[in-house]
């Protein structure tokens, strides 16, 4: 099971996507969640980020002003 504590993480301060990884802890959540997540480089290159492209939806664009 992916840990819990990762969909409650602080946004990063520079996209507004869930929390900065490294590329090593981005893989594990990938490789934990049986490839139904997916990792991708911070748009600003400020580490990388996981999401559920299945109710996330398909963009990597910044979040800022989405809400």
């Amino acid at each position: 099971m992916i840990d819990q504590r990762y969909s409650m993480a602080a946004r990063c301060p520079r996209c507004d996507h869930r929390a900065i990884l490294t590329a090593a802890a981005a893989s594990r959540l990938v490789s934990a969640s049986g490839r139904r997540l997916e990792s991708f480089r911070c748009p600003d290159k400020h580490g990388w980020h996981v999401r559920y492209p299945d109710i996330e939806g398909g963009g990597k664009a910044p979040r800022r002003g989405w809400h």
